[in-house]
């Protein structure tokens, strides 16, 4: 379904080094990639050090896409550009996929994440006969006894930063902002351009990495599909991207700092899901004054981030769940260990059935299928264990996750999207973080 990249590959060679097994010779012009990117917490605006391209399929289409994320001027923000075909994808390709119905489901197929299969699942049986499964998650338990974090030791090329993006100049301009979004399919965001001739699907993966690792200003160019591609099936394969492309101020020519642009919001805003969705509701709750999750650095958002989800009813797999995230413990302190890339970003789209993936389908949705990229409940298991990356909560903080990618889309340009406060979402659907997002942004003042 999705196509290997090079990411993909140094993150194998590492971990495989790590185990002892002998690693390949590096290039000398070659350095290991700087800590894990952060929002600025001078409150300077920032953008990616150089260009990344990634090619796959999407989920919902099945059609292939190519989006390569460049370097953009201050004062740009994140926004997408439709280019002609041949622009940036003469050295990707991406098969055709076809969907997998539920007699064929390969659950032998292996997770992506350094691991082939057979290592990982001797590695699970491992974990599940151990005491710490009752408490720890599987992902924790391969960071801790077997030292998996090099992964994000990459090696990367020694090239030259590249000259930031500025806009064209006649181009249609599909900007991730709020006012461009709308719901496709109930499942997913639609950003559709101001004149209404060009839009892109499922960009909530993508624009979450960029708003946590603090890419504010990005030019985002979609070449063939209409859809974001679905990669993994969560957004650290985006987040490993920015992590090897770099994070940098946006300088002025004199060499001073562009302010990003933080939105405060004062009050108490909520949706609820309404007779349609009982009991679901997104609400802020802003920090008082000099209270807990205000940042201590100037600039910082000090965003704490509460999601659940209720699968309780269609699967005994999921359940309830909960997740809690707060932008302030992603620092060097603690070595990064809570962490966007870490936390939210490896949380894969989760289904409660493969007859609820097979309904999708029949509606003309998920035409990628979901094998490889999508985690699918069965019973009180899995189809493919060999996916999960977070048995307890991975539904909870997938949810967490693309909340992130809309309120992203909250931000002025050349800012920030997650205000200072608490928010709090219980089962909300993509169209009430979107309802969410609009109302937040009403209630915003840009500083």
């Amino acid at each position: 379904m999705t196509t290997t990249t090079t990411c993909d590959r140094v993150r194998a060679h590492a971990v495989k080094a790590s185990a002892g097994k002998k690693p390949g010779n590096k290039s000398s012009s070659s350095s290991l990639a700087p800590p894990l990117p952060l929002p600025s917490p001078s409150g300077a605006q920032q953008t990616l050090v150089r260009s990344f391209t990634i090619s796959g399929v999407g989920l919902h289409t099945g059609e292939t896409t190519v989006v390569t994320v460049k370097p953009a001027t201050a004062g740009s923000g994140r926004y997408f550009v439709r280019v002609p075909e041949g622009t940036n994808g003469g050295r990707y390709s991406a098969p055709k996929p076809s969907f997998v119905r539920t007699d064929q489901l390969d659950v032998n197929y292996g997770a992506e994440d350094g691991l082939d299969a057979e290592e990982r699942a001797q590695l699970f049986l491992q974990f599940m006969g151990s005491e710490e499964a009752e408490d720890e998650e599987f992902g924790a338990y391969l960071q801790r006894t077997q030292s998996l974090q090099v992964q994000d030791q990459f090696v990367v090329p020694g090239s030259a930063p590249e000259e930031a993006s500025g806009r064209v100049a006649g181009e249609e301009v599909i900007e991730a902002e709020i006012a461009r979004a709308e719901v496709y399919g109930e499942t997913t965001t639609l950003l559709r351009s101001a004149a209404g001739n060009s839009y892109v699907m499922n960009p909530e993966a993508l624009l979450s990495a960029l708003e946590a690792c603090g890419v504010d200003n990005a030019r985002i160019e979609v070449e063939g599909g209409s859809e974001v591609p679905v990669a993994d099936g969560s957004a650290l394969t985006w987040a490993l991207e920015v992590h090897k492309a770099g994070v940098t101020k946006c300088d002025d020519a004199d060499g001073g700092e562009h302010r990003a642009r933080a939105g405060r919001v004062a009050g108490m805003v909520t949706v609820t899901g309404g007779a349609n969705r009982p009991g679901a509701f997104v609400s802020f709750y802003p920090h008082e004054e000099g209270g807990e999750g205000e940042g201590e650095g100037e600039g910082e958002t000090g965003t704490i981030l509460t999601a659940g989800v209720d699968y309780l009813a269609s699967s005994e797999a999921i359940g309830r769940q909960w997740v809690t995230w707060k932008t302030s413990d992603a620092s060097p302190e603690d070595d990064f260990a809570n962490h966007f890339r870490w936390v939210l970003a490896p949380a894969r789209t989760v289904f409660p059935s493969y007859e609820a993936v097979e309904e999708l389908f029949a509606d003309g949705l998920i035409q990628a299928g979901p094998d490889g990229c999508c985690v699918v409940a069965e019973g009180d298991g899995w189809y493919d264990p060999n996916l999960v990356r977070f048995p307890l909560d991975e539904a909870a903080r997938h949810a967490a996750q693309r909340l992130v990618g809309v309120l992203s889309l909250c931000a002025a340009p050349g800012g920030r999207g997650l205000p200072s406060g608490h928010i709090v979402s219980y089962d909300a659907s993509p169209e009430m973080m979107i309802a969410f997002a609009n109302k937040l942004k009403r209630e915003m003042v840009v500083l």
